[in-house]
């Protein structure tokens, strides 16, 4: 197994991929598919307490597999449905702190599938941004401009409206967006049953037109909504980032200075100066 980061004694969890054909080459790395070859050259670079670490490259077979640590408290859906005491709004601002330092990376790397399932917690209960199968940098134009797999992939659910147009490219923007959304999914009062963005809506063209629309999922309401961290600031950043135009959407460091603010000021009051100066990094 190849390791760039060096050998670990700790127990390792390893992502999969599979390939229709048999390398005998020496090299693993030959018998990459560009998907692959895409996400581990994104991958080994990042360093960041926010982003799942990438420990190798290991190939057996027609196999090959990328190694990451053991995140043993699962996806910050299930962790938050195993835990109730758990705190969204620390989860949240992790997860801000891992698009930041994506999006401040040179070259910029673009996530492309932020969402609950990709972002792993680990036994300190850390958020880390997992799964860049479609993440890319920006120095990179050929994977922007001619993969299908990357215009096609990902789920209405978590995509801003652009990206459902045809022949869409993700930015930061798109990040942002996703952000919203999972802003949404992590401080949902009744988030303990699994309920998603749009999770009263089951079929998928129906969520693609209202997404289209720039509909947002309902209003998080209940009596333990406020206690959870979703309270009428929390529900302006989700509206913020999930602006339809993407050009109105804050960036991560806004997101991040938001979120650092309602800490400091400990506090449900946000001056609401303070927030309009943030999300006005894009636009002034």
């Amino acid at each position: 197994m190849k390791c760039p980061h060096g050998t670990t004694p700790q127990e390792t969890a390893i992502r999969v991929w599979f390939y229709p054909f048999y390398t005998h080459s020496l090299d693993p790395k030959e018998g990459l598919t560009q998907q692959a070859r895409r996400e581990m050259n994104v991958w080994y670079r990042l360093r960041h307490r926010n982003v799942l670490p990438f420990v190798g490259l290991f190939t057996l077979g027609p196999r090959t597999y990328l190694v990451s640590p053991w995140m043993e408290r699962g996806n910050a859906l299930e962790y938050v449905q195993r835990n109730p005491d758990a705190r969204p709004k620390d989860l949240l601002f992790e997860i801000a702190s891992g698009i930041e330092y994506l999006h401040t990376f040179d070259p910029v790397v673009i996530h492309g599938d932020l969402k609950g399932a990709n972002v792993l917690i680990s036994a300190r209960g850390i958020a880390r941004i997992a799964d860049f199968g479609l993440s890319y940098d920006v120095a990179d134009d050929a994977v922007g401009a001619n993969s299908t797999t990357w215009y096609d992939a990902g789920n209405p659910r978590w995509q801003a409206p652009e990206l459902l147009a045809e022949k869409s490219l993700r930015t930061t923007a798109t990040d942002i967006f996703a952000f919203g959304r999972c802003c949404y999914l992590l401080a949902f009062p009744q988030l303990y049953t699994g309920e998603i963005p749009f999770y009263y809506i089951e079929r998928r063209d129906a969520i693609t037109a209202l997404v289209m629309k720039n509909k947002l999922p309902n209003r998080p309401s209940g009596t333990n909504v406020k206690s959870k961290g979703f309270d009428s600031h929390m529900w302006e950043l989700v509206k913020h980032c999930c602006q339809g135009h993407p050009e109105q959407r804050p960036n991560a460091e806004a997101v991040v200075l938001w979120l650092r603010n309602t800490y400091t000021l400990n506090s449900d009051v946000s001056p609401p100066s303070l927030l309009s100066r943030l999300f006005c990094f894009n636009l002034c």
